[in-house]
């Protein structure tokens, strides 16, 4: 019984293990067996010495003259060197933003970010948006989540010229400035990463990659729903490898499928197709659903509760916005009032 008890004690201490690194050089131990190309890129160098050598680890660079490595071992002792005071866990990730379904939302992806309104999150552009921005924001002790397009190409961002012509396919209907990827492809995943760790270098709390439901239309790839459902684990799993919250955009074929991978959910307009009830396993497990409708008469015609009283039955944060994002008006259905 001795032997079991503190077997047990062990294991609970283990999993609740905080590293804390100071700005700089840190030595440190490992707990637990780790995979380094998971861990944080604030930690810019990892070094450990093994039988006679130093073995040599960055995310970003590799060494000619070192043995580079990706894994420590537990017990395994190690330098490393961060870029910021910062808080890991044993595996030498961080903790993603956890929200629940009260959490509060503001959507602007167009003009300059309004950040008057009293909410809990702000949804904003990820490329669009400065990280000074963001850091006002945040010392108003709101957090932010960062939009950009996973599964589209867009032909007015700057870095538009990366994407290879063979993963550019059909044209998205109703948005003749952007094409559907082919996300199986390799190039596409790794231009995505990139963009995920621009969420982390400009310190957004969370992402919300859009377009990712290409398999349902006309992208001009046979995209199968097994395709979809493998790019969009990877795009959660890779969000919290970084530390990043993610939500699920749209794709309510593949709700129940990828629930348990997502921290919350940005739909648009799921009660004017009438399907909100695709949407209540997130609101089951406890996660935000964030819901835009487009349509200003939900709110200012004869039925303007009948909306509001739908989401705020279901659990949902549902705003009544303009389709260009642009905050001209905004609607909040928990306080049915016009903001």
């Amino acid at each position: 019984m001795r032997i079991f008890f503190a077997t047990l004690i062990f294991i609970v201490n283990l999993s609740a293990f905080q590293f804390y690194f100071k700005s700089g050089w840190n030595l440190v131990g490992a707990v637990e067996d780790i995979n380094l190309s998971t861990s944080s890129t604030e930690l810019k160098y990892i070094w450990k010495y093994e039988n006679g050598e130093w073995i040599f680890f960055s995310h970003n660079q590799r060494s000619k003259n070192y043995q580079n490595s990706s894994n420590l071992k537990v017990g395994d002792g190690f330098w490393v060197f961060s870029e910021k005071n910062i808080s890991l866990n044993s595996k030498l990730q961080k903790n993603w933003l956890k929200l629940n379904i009260n959490s509060t939302w503001q959507w602007q992806l167009l003009g300059d970010v309004n950040i008057s309104h009293n909410v809990d999150i702000f949804d904003i552009d990820l490329f669009d948006t400065s990280k000074e921005k963001i850091a006002e924001i945040h010392n108003l002790g709101k957090k932010v989540i960062c939009y950009f397009s996973a599964g589209s190409y867009e032909n007015w961002r700057e870095n538009k010229d990366i994407f290879p012509k063979s993963v550019l396919g059909n044209i998205l209907d109703g948005w003749e400035d952007e094409k559907w990827l082919d996300i199986r492809d390799i190039e596409v995943r790794n231009i995505m990463k990139s963009r995920l760790y621009l969420a982390v270098e400009k310190n957004c709390d969370g992402v919300e990659p859009d377009n990712v439901d290409g398999y349902l239309n006309d992208s001009g790839f046979a995209l199968t729903f097994e395709d979809q459902l493998n790019y969009n684990i990877f795009l959660a799993q890779e969000s919290h490898k970084l530390g990043l919250a993610v939500g699920l955009k749209n794709d309510l074929n593949q709700v129940s499928q990828l629930v348990e991978y997502f921290d919350f959910s940005v739909n648009e307009q799921c009660y004017q197709f009438s399907e909100c009830e695709k949407l209540s396993p997130f609101i089951k497990n406890g996660k935000p659903v964030f819901n835009a409708e487009y349509d200003k008469r939900y709110y200012l015609d004869d039925k303007k509760n009948e909306v509001c009283k739908n989401s705020n039955k279901m659990g949902f944060q549902t705003l009544i916005l303009p389709l260009n994002l642009d905050d001209s008006f905004r609607i909040n259905c928990k306080k049915e009032k016009n903001e």
